[in-house]
């Protein structure tokens, strides 16, 4: 009995048993879930201000969450390289003060202060995303390095199901302005939750080292192979956020009525976390282009299929991809990059992430105002799959070129190969 205790501790199944068993994971994966919290429920708590509060229209909602978009595109990579050079603590206090004072001064702004505030308010907005990923790396065995980001994927899928619509409720039954006020303490509290946890970001530091690593600086963020990932990572996140808008359109265009949309993103986020358990927990880890061409192909055609029953079925196979290509880009990110500049590599995965965003909602709105919502899941379906197949042809490529030793030598490994080979 004794001699066959050791199987049963180390099969695929049980990696997150694994993750979950060391403290310090575990204690920051379930900080990271209430932190996200804030932060998820601000965007519908900004829209709800100008349009209820202030009496504007959803476009002008959309311009102040688009400046708050760009002040966290501009600032991710600023931060996280703040986070490489002086530490989470010097780097995300000021962040802090300053977001602290955001939200505060937001319930009492009129419109024209909102634009500019907003933009500030996501140039310094609390990294904890980037942190929390960075963490992980650091205090995870490369082995689970996966299954340790899929459950961070997974994480923040709970804290995007739960924040946003409880944000709505408390805007709706209470007050506006008090909601800003809620979200606004929310943040600053998570933030001190974050400076008080103050996880290390690297796995063994060295500062003497990371000084010497510091010429060159943006030769290691951006090293063989990482441009394909954030380049994987946009396409990614233009089919999620223009998804969003095509399932709305599509419910409007069948019954005049897009209130029972709750219903699909709820099977979406469940069928991303299956998705993400499933595929988090295989020894070898799926290529990021694989995943990428598979979310792709299966979001392309979902705007075919009528009424809202086939649109729930439908959206299952698209959502069991979700979760497992952004783990896989955010774990990939974490291995192309040098653990002295893993901070900023983050921060220009966060960018990368929040460009996608930015892009996939206008764009699919633009194709479905001209064609309908089937046109929508098209062509931001094409196109991750498009992006994809052109990154497996690099990476397939890489493959064949042959390293400086000749056949099979380590510069001819693609980036996902070398991965497993390192596991």
């Amino acid at each position: 009995m004794s001699g066959s205790t050791p199987s049963t501790t180390t099969p695929e199944t049980h990696v997150y048993r694994q993750i979950l068993a060391i403290p310090s994971v575990r204690r920051l994966l379930v900080f990271s879930l209430f932190a996200r919290m804030p932060h998820a429920a601000s965007g519908i708590v900004l829209t709800l201000f100008v349009v209820l509060g202030l009496d504007r229209g959803y476009g002008a909602a959309g311009a102040v969450g688009a400046l708050w978009t760009v002040g966290v595109a501009l600032g991710s990579p600023w931060r996280g390289r703040l986070l490489d050079r002086i530490g989470l603590r010097r780097t995300v206090l000021p962040s802090l003060v300053v977001e602290g004072f955001v939200w505060a001064a937001i319930p009492f702004l009129d419109y024209a202060w909102l634009l500019p505030v907003a933009l500030v308010g996501g140039l310094f907005q609390v990294p904890t995303f980037t942190v929390v990923r960075q963490a992980l790396g650091a205090q995870l065995p490369r082995r689970l390095h996966t299954g340790g980001f899929t459950v961070d994927s997974l994480a923040t899928e709970v804290s995007f199901m739960i924040a946003p619509a409880a944000a709505v409720v408390l805007a709706t039954a209470w007050s506006v302005r008090g909601s800003l006020v809620v979200v606004g303490v929310l943040t600053v509290v998570s933030g001190v939750g974050l400076l008080v946890l103050n996880p290390p970001l690297t796995s063994a530091p060295d500062p003497v080292e990371a000084v010497v690593r510091d010429r060159g600086r943006l030769r290691q963020v951006f090293a063989p192979g990482m441009v394909t990932v954030l380049l994987a990572s946009v396409a990614a996140l233009i089919v999620l956020s223009g998804t969003e808008v095509a399932i709305v359109a599509h419910l409007r265009e069948e019954s005049g009525d897009a209130r029972m949309s709750w219903l699909v993103f709820v099977v979406w986020s469940l069928t991303s976390i299956v998705g993400g358990l499933v595929l988090g927990a295989l020894r070898r880890p799926v290529p990021l282009y694989v995943l990428l061409l598979a979310l792709g192909l299966a979001t392309a055609p979902v705007g075919l299929v009528p009424g809202l029953w086939w649109l729930v079925l439908a959206m299952a196979p698209a959502g069991f991809f979700c979760a497992p290509t952004l783990s896989a880009a955010t774990s990939e990110v974490n291995r192309l990059a040098p653990e002295s500049v893993r901070g900023e590599a983050m921060g220009w995965y966060g960018t990368a992430a929040t460009v996608g965003v930015a892009v996939g909602a206008p764009l699919a709105g633009f194709v479905i105002d001209r064609a309908g919502a089937w046109s929508g899941f098209a062509l931001i379906g094409t196109l991750g799959a498009l992006v994809a197949g052109v990154g497996l042809v690099l990476i397939s490529w890489g493959d064949d070129r042959p390293g400086p030793t000749g056949s099979g030598a380590q510069s001819g490994v693609s980036p996902t190969r070398r991965r497993a080979a390192s596991v």
